[in-house]
């Protein structure tokens, strides 16, 4: 039997002393040449002697630091085999600030996900670990993450992810972004709230994107947790 394929993290979703890691088998279940997996399990860095378990897609790994980064591995097991993912790229627990924008760009203008993403660390003066963003438009919506079962199939998430990496920008879209801070009453909210108010007024954003942006809720902090 060959041994099974590494799961893939879909999304990390961070909330207050958390991460949420939402994980799909890649092991053909229909294939009988690979040793079927039994069960998954994610693990991190920062608490080196604990593992989490998969259950319905997601684990839950807690006991984290907010406001530190940290990386998640996940694994795939089967009854003769142990295969892992690659580490994940750094996510920093703790509450979000919260600010909503409208963003007016040009007919056609094609926006990456993942660069808007940096943009807007780079902007808000943030790491990216500490930045998420979703992104809806008329052609459809790019939540920072896609929650299993967005449509049928297997492989539902990937899909729709590679279909909506790219969102080709046909008037107006609203770019929710959420900057981590490791709790309400960190020094980091000041910080956070004047970052996302200059994010309307930054040319150079403006520029990157394409277009007109605008502040259409003010930054917010939003109680202890992130993870419903």
């Amino acid at each position: 039997l060959m041994e099974p394929v590494p799961p893939l993290i879909v999304c990390l979703l961070p909330g207050l002393d958390r991460v949420e890691a939402h994980i799909e088998d890649q092991t053909p279940s229909r294939n009988s040449s690979f040793d079927a997996v039994l069960t998954m399990e994610c693990s991190t860095p920062s608490l080196p002697s604990s593992s989490f378990p998969v259950i319905d897609g997601v684990a839950i790994i807690q006991g984290l630091n907010s406001g530190s980064p940290t990386r998640i591995r996940c694994a795939a097991i089967s009854s003769a085999f142990r295969v892992e993912s690659e580490w994940s790229e750094p996510v920093s627990p703790g509450v979000p600030v919260i600010a909503i924008f409208e963003l007016a760009v040009s007919d056609g203008r094609t926006l990456s996900f993942d660069e808007v993403r940096g943009w807007v660390a780079e902007d808000v003066g943030f790491p990216r670990s500490a930045v998420l963003v979703d992104i809806v438009g008329k052609t459809g919506e790019f939540m920072h993450c896609m929650r299993p079962g967005v449509n049928e199939g297997s492989n539902s998430n990937r899909d729709m992810r590679r279909r909506l990496s790219n969102i080709i920008a046909d008037e107006p879209l609203i770019l929710r972004v959420k900057v981590m801070v490791p709790d309400a009453k960190a020094p980091q909210v000041s910080d956070a709230v004047r970052g996302l108010n200059g994010l309307a007024t930054s040319a150079r954003f403006a520029e990157k994107v394409g277009g007109e942006v605008a502040l259409v809720q003010q930054p917010i902090v939003a109680g202890p947790s992130s993870v419903d």
